[in-house]
Protein backbone atom coordinates (compact mmCIF):
# COMPACT_ATOMS: atom_id res chain seq x y z
CA UNK A 1 0.00 0.00 0.00
CA UNK A 2 1.45 3.37 -0.99
CA UNK A 3 2.09 5.88 1.78
CA UNK A 4 -0.36 8.33 0.23
CA UNK A 5 -3.08 5.67 0.12
CA UNK A 6 -2.27 4.60 3.67
CA UNK A 7 -2.79 8.15 4.88
CA UNK A 8 -6.16 8.21 3.10
CA UNK A 9 -7.00 4.82 4.61
CA UNK A 10 -6.02 5.96 8.08
CA UNK A 11 -7.93 9.21 7.68
CA UNK A 12 -11.12 7.58 6.45
CA UNK A 13 -12.31 7.20 10.05
CA UNK A 14 -11.96 10.95 10.53
CA UNK A 15 -14.04 11.91 7.52
CA UNK A 16 -17.39 11.76 9.29
CA UNK A 17 -16.33 13.25 12.63
CA UNK A 18 -16.48 16.85 11.43
CA UNK A 19 -20.19 16.54 10.70
CA UNK A 20 -21.20 13.51 12.78
CA UNK A 21 -22.40 15.25 15.94
CA UNK A 22 -24.35 17.88 14.03
CA UNK A 23 -25.76 15.20 11.72
CA UNK A 24 -27.11 13.14 14.60
CA UNK A 25 -28.54 16.19 16.33
CA UNK A 26 -30.45 16.80 13.12
CA UNK A 27 -31.49 13.14 12.98
CA UNK A 28 -32.87 13.28 16.53
CA UNK A 29 -34.76 16.49 15.73
CA UNK A 30 -36.06 14.90 12.53
CA UNK A 31 -37.19 11.84 14.49
CA UNK A 32 -39.23 14.03 16.86
CA UNK A 33 -40.90 15.74 13.91
CA UNK A 34 -41.70 12.36 12.34
CA UNK A 35 -43.29 11.22 15.59
CA UNK A 36 -45.43 14.33 15.76
CA UNK A 37 -46.43 13.96 12.12
CA UNK A 38 -47.30 10.30 12.64
CA UNK A 39 -49.63 11.13 15.52
CA UNK A 40 -51.76 13.19 13.12
CA UNK A 41 -51.99 10.35 10.58
CA UNK A 42 -55.39 8.58 10.72
CA UNK A 43 -53.51 5.27 10.39
CA UNK A 44 -51.65 5.96 13.66
CA UNK A 45 -54.15 4.05 15.77
CA UNK A 46 -53.82 2.51 19.21
CA UNK A 47 -53.16 -0.85 17.53
CA UNK A 48 -50.31 0.67 15.52
CA UNK A 49 -48.82 2.21 18.65
CA UNK A 50 -49.05 -1.16 20.40
CA UNK A 51 -47.32 -2.77 17.43
CA UNK A 52 -44.48 -0.24 17.60
CA UNK A 53 -44.02 -0.85 21.32
CA UNK A 54 -43.96 -4.61 20.70
CA UNK A 55 -41.19 -4.15 18.12
CA UNK A 56 -39.20 -1.93 20.49
CA UNK A 57 -39.42 -4.61 23.18
CA UNK A 58 -37.71 -7.03 20.78
CA UNK A 59 -34.70 -4.70 20.81
CA UNK A 60 -34.58 -4.55 24.61
CA UNK A 61 -31.44 -6.70 24.92
CA UNK A 62 -29.94 -5.89 21.53
CA UNK A 63 -27.50 -3.40 23.02
CA UNK A 64 -26.31 -5.70 25.82
CA UNK A 65 -22.53 -5.93 25.56
CA UNK A 66 -22.28 -2.51 23.91
CA UNK A 67 -21.27 0.71 25.61
CA UNK A 68 -23.79 2.99 23.92
CA UNK A 69 -23.02 6.68 24.29
CA UNK A 70 -25.53 9.52 24.33
CA UNK A 71 -24.07 10.96 21.16
CA UNK A 72 -21.78 9.97 18.33
CA UNK A 73 -18.09 10.30 19.19
CA UNK A 74 -14.96 8.86 17.59
CA UNK A 75 -11.70 9.49 19.49
CA UNK A 76 -9.70 7.57 16.88
CA UNK A 77 -10.52 10.27 14.34
CA UNK A 78 -9.10 12.87 16.73
CA UNK A 79 -6.00 10.70 17.13
CA UNK A 80 -5.48 10.68 13.36
CA UNK A 81 -5.72 14.46 13.31
CA UNK A 82 -3.42 14.78 16.33
CA UNK A 83 -0.67 12.62 14.85
CA UNK A 84 -0.76 14.24 11.43
CA UNK A 85 -0.71 17.68 13.06
CA UNK A 86 2.30 16.56 15.13
CA UNK A 87 4.09 15.30 12.03
CA UNK A 88 3.28 18.60 10.30
CA UNK A 89 4.84 20.36 13.34
CA UNK A 90 1.57 22.01 14.33
CA UNK A 91 2.06 20.98 17.95
CA UNK A 92 -0.59 23.28 19.43
CA UNK A 93 -3.30 21.72 17.29
CA UNK A 94 -1.96 18.24 18.03
CA UNK A 95 -2.18 18.81 21.79
CA UNK A 96 -5.70 20.28 21.49
CA UNK A 97 -6.83 17.17 19.63
CA UNK A 98 -5.43 14.98 22.37
CA UNK A 99 -7.29 16.99 24.98
CA UNK A 100 -10.45 16.10 23.06
CA UNK A 101 -9.47 12.42 23.21
CA UNK A 102 -8.84 12.53 26.96
CA UNK A 103 -12.23 14.11 27.52
CA UNK A 104 -13.84 11.12 25.79
CA UNK A 105 -11.50 8.35 26.95
CA UNK A 106 -10.12 8.81 30.47
CA UNK A 107 -7.58 6.04 29.86
CA UNK A 108 -5.91 8.39 27.38
CA UNK A 109 -5.02 11.00 30.03
CA UNK A 110 -1.50 9.56 30.70
CA UNK A 111 -0.97 9.34 26.94
CA UNK A 112 -1.98 12.98 26.57
CA UNK A 113 0.66 13.98 29.13
CA UNK A 114 3.33 12.00 27.26
CA UNK A 115 2.10 13.48 23.99
CA UNK A 116 2.45 17.01 25.37
CA UNK A 117 5.96 16.22 26.67
CA UNK A 118 6.85 14.85 23.25
CA UNK A 119 5.73 18.08 21.59
CA UNK A 120 7.90 20.08 23.97
CA UNK A 121 10.91 17.77 23.56
CA UNK A 122 11.03 17.97 19.76
CA UNK A 123 13.06 21.17 20.00
CA UNK A 124 15.62 19.17 21.94
CA UNK A 125 16.12 16.86 19.00
CA UNK A 126 13.82 14.00 19.98
CA UNK A 127 11.48 12.33 17.52
CA UNK A 128 8.75 9.76 18.00
CA UNK A 129 7.09 6.71 16.52
CA UNK A 130 3.31 6.53 16.76
CA UNK A 131 1.42 3.27 16.43
CA UNK A 132 -2.14 3.07 15.10
CA UNK A 133 -3.52 -0.45 15.31
CA UNK A 134 -6.88 -1.37 13.77
CA UNK A 135 -8.02 -4.82 14.86
CA UNK A 136 -10.66 -7.25 13.64
CA UNK A 137 -13.97 -6.44 11.98
CA UNK A 138 -16.63 -4.22 13.49
CA UNK A 139 -20.30 -5.04 13.94
CA UNK A 140 -22.52 -5.32 10.89
CA UNK A 141 -26.23 -5.18 10.19
CA UNK A 142 -28.32 -8.29 9.71
CA UNK A 143 -32.08 -8.77 9.71
CA UNK A 144 -34.80 -10.58 11.60
CA UNK A 145 -38.52 -11.09 10.99
CA UNK A 146 -41.26 -10.26 13.43
CA UNK A 147 -44.98 -10.96 13.02
CA UNK A 148 -47.25 -8.42 14.64
CA UNK A 149 -50.97 -7.64 14.33
CA UNK A 150 -51.60 -4.46 12.32
CA UNK A 151 -54.91 -2.82 11.41
CA UNK A 152 -55.43 -3.13 7.65
CA UNK A 153 -58.71 -1.66 6.36
CA UNK A 154 -60.35 -2.00 9.78
CA UNK A 155 -59.20 -5.62 10.11
CA UNK A 156 -56.39 -6.85 12.33
CA UNK A 157 -53.98 -8.69 10.07
CA UNK A 158 -50.95 -10.70 11.18
CA UNK A 159 -48.10 -9.06 9.31
CA UNK A 160 -44.52 -10.27 9.11
CA UNK A 161 -42.09 -7.35 8.97
CA UNK A 162 -38.31 -7.33 8.57
CA UNK A 163 -36.14 -5.20 10.81
CA UNK A 164 -32.37 -4.63 11.11
CA UNK A 165 -30.24 -5.88 13.98
CA UNK A 166 -26.55 -5.58 14.75
CA UNK A 167 -24.22 -8.56 14.93
CA UNK A 168 -20.73 -8.59 16.42
CA UNK A 169 -17.81 -10.00 14.46
CA UNK A 170 -14.45 -11.39 15.57
CA UNK A 171 -11.40 -9.61 16.90
CA UNK A 172 -7.97 -10.60 15.59
CA UNK A 173 -4.75 -9.85 17.52
CA UNK A 174 -6.56 -7.64 20.08
CA UNK A 175 -3.42 -5.85 21.29
CA UNK A 176 0.14 -5.10 20.14
CA UNK A 177 3.33 -3.72 21.63
CA UNK A 178 5.97 -1.57 19.97
CA UNK A 179 9.48 -1.65 21.41
CA UNK A 180 8.02 -3.15 24.59
CA UNK A 181 5.30 -0.50 25.02
CA UNK A 182 1.83 -2.06 24.96
CA UNK A 183 -0.92 -0.40 22.94
CA UNK A 184 -4.17 0.59 24.62
CA UNK A 185 -7.63 0.77 23.16
CA UNK A 186 -8.70 4.27 22.20
CA UNK A 187 -11.87 3.52 20.26
CA UNK A 188 -14.36 0.66 20.12
CA UNK A 189 -16.13 0.75 16.77
CA UNK A 190 -18.75 -1.74 17.93
CA UNK A 191 -19.85 0.85 20.48
CA UNK A 192 -19.77 3.67 17.92
CA UNK A 193 -21.77 1.55 15.46
CA UNK A 194 -24.33 0.67 18.17
CA UNK A 195 -24.66 4.34 19.17
CA UNK A 196 -25.40 5.33 15.59
CA UNK A 197 -27.85 2.45 15.21
CA UNK A 198 -29.71 3.28 18.44
CA UNK A 199 -30.13 6.91 17.37
CA UNK A 200 -31.64 5.86 14.04
CA UNK A 201 -33.72 2.93 15.36
CA UNK A 202 -36.97 4.72 16.42
CA UNK A 203 -37.28 6.29 12.99
CA UNK A 204 -36.64 2.95 11.27
CA UNK A 205 -39.40 1.26 13.28
CA UNK A 206 -41.90 4.08 12.81
CA UNK A 207 -41.36 4.34 9.05
CA UNK A 208 -41.55 0.57 8.57
CA UNK A 209 -44.82 0.18 10.47
CA UNK A 210 -46.54 3.23 8.97
CA UNK A 211 -45.40 2.25 5.49
CA UNK A 212 -46.76 -1.27 6.00
CA UNK A 213 -50.14 0.03 7.16
CA UNK A 214 -50.34 2.34 4.15
CA UNK A 215 -49.35 -0.40 1.69
CA UNK A 216 -51.76 -2.79 3.40
CA UNK A 217 -54.56 -0.29 2.99
CA UNK A 218 -53.93 -0.21 -0.76
CA UNK A 219 -53.78 -3.99 -0.97
CA UNK A 220 -56.91 -4.26 1.15
CA UNK A 221 -58.73 -1.82 -1.10
CA UNK A 222 -57.95 -4.07 -4.05
CA UNK A 223 -59.33 -7.03 -2.11
CA UNK A 224 -62.52 -5.18 -1.21
CA UNK A 225 -63.11 -4.26 -4.84
CA UNK A 226 -62.71 -7.85 -5.99
CA UNK A 227 -65.87 -9.89 -5.74
CA UNK A 228 -66.45 -13.58 -5.05
CA UNK A 229 -63.99 -16.23 -3.99
CA UNK A 230 -61.13 -14.42 -5.66
CA UNK A 231 -61.73 -11.42 -3.43
CA UNK A 232 -61.55 -13.59 -0.33
CA UNK A 233 -58.27 -15.05 -1.51
CA UNK A 234 -56.82 -11.60 -2.14
CA UNK A 235 -57.98 -10.51 1.31
CA UNK A 236 -56.28 -13.50 2.91
CA UNK A 237 -53.14 -12.69 0.95
CA UNK A 238 -52.71 -9.11 2.21
CA UNK A 239 -50.52 -10.18 5.13
CA UNK A 240 -48.45 -12.42 2.86
CA UNK A 241 -48.06 -9.63 0.33
CA UNK A 242 -46.85 -7.22 3.00
CA UNK A 243 -44.35 -9.80 4.21
CA UNK A 244 -42.96 -10.06 0.70
CA UNK A 245 -42.63 -6.34 0.03
CA UNK A 246 -41.38 -5.21 3.45
CA UNK A 247 -37.61 -5.31 3.40
CA UNK A 248 -35.07 -3.66 5.69
CA UNK A 249 -31.87 -1.82 4.94
CA UNK A 250 -28.90 -3.88 6.16
CA UNK A 251 -26.23 -1.90 4.37
CA UNK A 252 -23.27 -1.08 6.61
CA UNK A 253 -19.58 -0.22 6.41
CA UNK A 254 -18.22 -3.77 6.40
CA UNK A 255 -14.51 -2.89 6.46
CA UNK A 256 -14.48 -0.87 9.68
CA UNK A 257 -12.28 -2.36 12.42
CA UNK A 258 -13.63 -3.68 15.70
CA UNK A 259 -11.25 -1.62 17.83
CA UNK A 260 -8.45 0.90 17.42
CA UNK A 261 -5.45 0.96 19.75
CA UNK A 262 -2.48 3.31 19.96
CA UNK A 263 1.02 3.54 21.40
CA UNK A 264 3.94 5.97 21.26
CA UNK A 265 7.70 5.48 21.72
CA UNK A 266 10.75 7.66 21.24
CA UNK A 267 12.33 7.12 17.86
CA UNK A 268 15.70 5.49 18.42
CA UNK A 269 16.08 4.33 14.85
CA UNK A 270 14.20 1.02 14.84
CA UNK A 271 10.97 -0.66 15.84
CA UNK A 272 9.75 -4.13 16.74
CA UNK A 273 6.02 -4.84 16.86
CA UNK A 274 4.80 -7.94 18.69
CA UNK A 275 1.40 -9.49 19.40
CA UNK A 276 0.19 -10.44 22.91
CA UNK A 277 1.92 -13.85 22.69
CA UNK A 278 5.29 -12.20 22.02
CA UNK A 279 5.39 -13.13 18.34
CA UNK A 280 7.04 -10.45 16.23
CA UNK A 281 4.82 -9.37 13.36
CA UNK A 282 6.95 -6.50 12.04
CA UNK A 283 10.33 -4.84 12.51
CA UNK A 284 12.35 -2.24 10.68
CA UNK A 285 14.39 0.96 10.69
CA UNK A 286 13.17 4.54 11.00
CA UNK A 287 15.34 7.60 10.36
CA UNK A 288 16.22 9.11 13.72
CA UNK A 289 15.71 12.66 12.52
CA UNK A 290 12.05 12.06 11.66
CA UNK A 291 8.73 11.29 13.32
CA UNK A 292 6.92 8.23 12.09
CA UNK A 293 3.45 6.74 12.09
CA UNK A 294 3.11 2.97 11.80
CA UNK A 295 -0.34 1.82 10.73
CA UNK A 296 -1.24 -1.82 11.37
CA UNK A 297 -4.44 -3.49 10.18
CA UNK A 298 -5.20 -7.02 11.34
CA UNK A 299 -8.12 -9.25 10.30
CA UNK A 300 -8.48 -12.80 11.55
CA UNK A 301 -7.14 -15.33 9.05
CA UNK A 302 -4.95 -12.87 7.14
CA UNK A 303 -1.44 -11.49 7.48
CA UNK A 304 -1.42 -8.06 9.18
CA UNK A 305 -0.91 -5.05 6.92
CA UNK A 306 1.89 -2.77 8.12
CA UNK A 307 2.60 0.65 6.62
CA UNK A 308 5.27 3.07 7.85
CA UNK A 309 4.97 6.81 7.19
CA UNK A 310 7.93 9.06 8.04
CA UNK A 311 8.06 12.83 8.08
Amino acid sequence: MAIKNARVEFNRVALRQEVAKEYFKQEIAKEKKEQEKAKKDPNYTKEVQNGIEEIKSEYEHLFDGYNVAKEFTNPYASYAQAVFSFMDKDYAKAIDKFKEISAINKKAVPFEKNFSKAANSVKGGKNYIFLAFEDGLGSKKDEFKLTIPLPINDKITATSLTFPKIVKRDASLKTLSINGVKSFEIANFDDIFATEFKIELPGIILKSVMSSVAKGAVAGAVANNTSGIGGDLVGLGVGVLLSAINKTDTRSWLTLPKTASIAMVENKGSYSIKDSSGKEIAKGKVKKGKNALIWVRSVSGAEPQVVVMEK
